[in-house]
């Protein structure tokens, strides 16, 4: 599960004037890109929408400075992360990162900065740059549940569950909160122990702890990824909807509740699902798997646009391997070229729904035995999944 640590806005009392100046400023970057990169674009008319902007952005020349006041800094790169965490901009963690750079150049830099980074580096897979930025905010201080929850997370998204458990222990011996329960109750689901893992989240969800909206959201998408794990489909059903209520998905939920219907063949759902969320790749993705499956108009054109996004994260070094894998395995059909990125996706990143994209790789491609390694780390760790229960059955019969 990839929470990003614990964020919330905060209430961004800004002139109207500065948001005005600030939507011209991004409007004329974007058009400069366009310039530089591809034929030019000229609306059709005054009111065609250009870009979707999310809200929340807020902007001060002063705080890029080193004169800034860090704790100014600080809440502002935490409201980045969080738009970026929600809506899957990484424009976001650039701002943020702008925003902190100066704090990083500090001897020490304070600890809540490195534990933003470690976030900003989480975000980008830069997972053992993240840890070792987690391991200095904890050497400081052993009790910082942020640092300890960030780390918790990425030793889960690495496969390292018993660190996590260690963390997740931690955590709730120093501050006995929803937060750590959910976070100890989230691992064990991955260590064999996901239906008891199940009822204990379930109680603290129904619980009077639960008031934060933030901390039901994370809790509810846990309920909802441990049903969906065990078949339990009509309960799968009310905690994605749940999670839907709650206003404001991440994009880590939408896309499991986007995978779960198209596993259930709800593909008009899942296309109204991510209608606008197009922005992200891996959001896009599934989008246009479930448009082929209707039948609709544009499929070439979207796989198309996936495939120039895609080259274009290659060249900046920022593409990631798994939509990569799926792009060439769900959309071109072309397995032999999805299985090598499946497995090096792997080796950094070790979810269910990573061991699933290596499995169903090497069975579109007849390779069971590149599929081994993940079904003996299945084995060891004990992770309770009907879906890649189903595909090891299906590669043993090869």
């Amino acid at each position: 599960m990839n929470a990003e640590g614990r964020t919330t806005l905060g209430d961004p009392a800004v002139l109207r004037n500065r948001e005005i100046f600030t939507l011209i400023f991004s409007v004329i970057i974007a058009a400069i890109a366009v310039r530089v990169h591809a034929e030019p674009f000229v609306p059709q008319h005054d009111r065609q929408v250009l870009e979707r902007v999310v809200p929340g952005y807020r902007f001060d020349p002063q705080i890029l400075t080193d004169s800034a006041p860090p704790t100014t800094a600080i809440q502002l790169a935490r409201e980045y992360i969080d738009l970026g965490r929600r809506f899957g901009d990484p424009r976001y963690h650039g701002r943020a990162e702008a925003l902190l750079r100066p704090l990083w150049r500090m001897r020490p830099p304070p600890s809540q900065a490195l534990v933003l980074r470690a976030i900003i580096r989480q975000h980008r897979h830069e997972f053992n740059a993240a840890l070792q930025d987690l391991d200095v905010v904890l050497n400081r201080q052993p009790q910082n549940p942020q640092a300890l929850l960030s780390r918790a997370m990425i030793y889960l998204v690495i496969g390292d569950h018993a660190s996590a458990r260690t963390d997740c222990l931690a955590l709730l011996r120093f501050i006995k909160t929803y937060s750590a329960l959910t976070c100890l109750a989230g691992v064990a689901s991955f260590s064999g122990q996901a239906e008891a893992a199940h009822d204990v989240l379930l109680k603290v969800f129904d619980s009077d702890l639960g008031k934060n909206v933030e901390q039901r959201r994370w809790t509810i998408a846990w309920l909802a990824d441990i049903a969906v794990r065990l078949g339990w489909y009509p309960r799968a059903d009310r905690y994605f909807e749940q999670a839907v209520q709650l206003g404001q998905p991440s994009i880590h939920v939408l896309t499991q509740y986007a995978e779960y219907l198209l596993d259930t063949k709800r593909f008009e759902k899942a296309t109204a699902l991510l209608e606008h969320r197009q922005n992200v790749d891996a959001l896009l993705l599934l989008r246009i798997r479930a448009m082929r499956q209707l039948k609709l108009p544009g499929v070439s054109s979207y796989v198309s646009q996936l495939k120039d996004r895609l080259e274009t994260g290659r060249r900046r070094g920022s593409a990631h391997p798994s939509t990569e894998a799926q792009l060439y395995l769900h959309l071109l059909q072309r397995p032999l070229e999805s299985l090598p990125l499946a497995l090096e996706n792997w080796r950094d990143q070790r979810e269910p729904r990573d061991a699933r994209l290596v499995l169903e790789a090497a069975l579109a491609a007849r390779r069971p035995d590149a599929a081994q390694p993940v079904i003996d780390w299945l084995r060891r760790s004990r992770l309770e999944d009907v879906r890649l229960d189903s595909l090891r059955r299906r590669l043993r019969n090869l």
